[in-house]
């Protein structure tokens, strides 16, 4: 497929801010390593509600990782099911991780304005598509469970013609209406046959430049006591009472290091025990091609639940559609297929080849909007998945003064907030 390479977002962001490369040893209270949106929410909790120093290492620069390598969808939810996830851990400790999630919608608000942040994130709905009888029975058990452990609720309806092979409990008949299936390809927006949708809450924003915004706002505000380095890689990390961060030439010691680097390879760690990130952590790259649009039809968002390819790299499609500054019009971000890799990537190199083409192929079977043309962008990001689905929020159980803010499992934006957020509470009180 022919498209221009690289990611849209990252050209909207300020190419002439720069922040100095760390050349000399420091001493922090918290270094945070990782400049995207789960490092820089972190320092912003921090500084907003302690006075611990902090020193911000990002080996690249601010926002430009996975950060501004996404599709911008805001996003209240786990990859996992509650069904899955109810096997390991207790109901009522699902139920308030969903519930915080939840929340990160208002915090991303917050956030922006305290930041003064631009353009403000776009509020609306993404709607899911499900294909499959299974995948619909696997919804409705979903929303049993979320009620009866006082989660967070979303209606469900589902096309007429099966509802006499669906298991609806009693419990949430009120939450299940029907349609017929023409209606379900009109709100998905899709040619393709889907036996049910749901609606949910999304926020559409830049998190790349957001996480400018948030930069210049500590620069501003906390000038001395957070300080922000970039082009700064730590190679290794000793755990212990007084944790230091080691990059090639220099050091920074501190009371605590937060590892806030999503899927990225992990620093060495030089501690006799196995620390829970490298236990846990898998990295996959995702793959995403953006249209400009002939219509004129307001941003939103679009999942869907399809039943041909491998669930493991392609267990969906997701469309997200938002104004793009450089140009002046919307674009609409296609994205689903990924792969698991292992190391540092060439983050502009097609992989798997032919990734591309599959996504404009689904684009041209699925979709009711015009969007194929000659003006498409292709571009990928690194994502990491933990083996339990659950992000990695808090201190290692094993590594004394070792902290983590990441694995997005997929969706990472307000899971980094929220998180971001319980992180820095947490460290205030330790």
């Amino acid at each position: 497929m022919r498209c221009e390479k690289g990611s849209p977002w990252i050209m909207e962001m300020d190419d002439d801010l720069r922040f100095p490369v760390l050349d000399h040893d420091i001493e922090a209270d918290v270094v945070i390593v990782g400049g995207g949106i789960a490092g820089m929410s972190t320092a912003y909790y921090l500084a907003q509600g302690s006075e611990l120093r902090v020193a911000l290492l990002e080996k690249n620069r601010i926002g430009q990782g996975s950060s501004g390598r996404n599709a911008g969808q805001g996003l209240a939810v786990l990859e996992r099911s509650f069904a899955d996830l109810i096997k390991d851990h207790d109901g009522e400790y699902i139920a308030d991780i969903l519930n915080q999630l939840e929340s990160g919608h208002m915090h991303l608000r917050e956030l922006c304005r305290e930041v003064g942040h631009r353009p403000e994130p776009i509020e609306g709905e993404v709607w899911t598509g499900l294909s499959g009888i299974d995948e619909v029975n696997g919804a409705l058990i979903e929303l049993e469970l979320r009620q009866r452990f006082k989660a967070p609720l979303q209606s469900l309806v589902v096309a007429e013609e099966i509802v006499g092979r669906l298991r609806i409990h009693s419990s949430i008949k009120d939450l299940v209406s029907t349609e017929k299936a023409r209606w379900l390809q009109e709100v998905l927006r899709t040619k393709d046959d889907y036996l049910a949708a749901f609606s949910s809450p999304v926020s559409l924003v830049n998190s790349g430049k957001l996480c400018q915004s948030v930069a210049r706002y500590l620069m501003r505000e906390h000038f001395g006591r957070i300080a922000i380095f970039e082009g700064s890689a730590v190679e290794r990390i000793d755990g212990g009472p007084g944790p230091k961060a080691w990059l090639r030439r220099n050091t920074a010691s501190a009371r605590a290091v937060v590892l806030c680097t999503n899927g990225y390879p992990l620093p060495r760690i030089s501690s006799g025990a196995l620390q829970k990130s490298t236990a846990q952590l898998k990295q996959y790259l995702a793959s995403m091609v953006a249209y400009e649009p002939a219509d004129g039809r307001r941003p939103g968002a679009f999942i869907y639940y399809h039943e041909d390819g491998d669930p493991r790299e392609e267990p969906y499609f997701y469309f997200t559609r938002r104004p793009f500054e450089v140009t002046g019009k919307d674009l609409v971000a296609v994205g689903g297929p990924q792969l698991q890799v292992v190391g540092d990537l060439d983050q502009e190199a097609e992989l798997p080849e032919g990734v591309y083409g599959r996504i404009d192929e689904f684009v041209d079977r699925s979709s009711l909007d015009p969007l194929r043309n000659s003006k498409a962008r292709c571009w990928n990001g690194l994502m990491g998945y933990t083996s339990d689905g659950l992000r990695l929020v808090g201190p290692d159980p094993e590594v004394k003064g070792l902290w983590y803010n990441l694995g997005c499992n997929g969706v990472g934006l307000l899971p980094s907030l929220v998180s971001g957020r319980k992180v820095a509470r947490q460290l205030e009180c330790h």
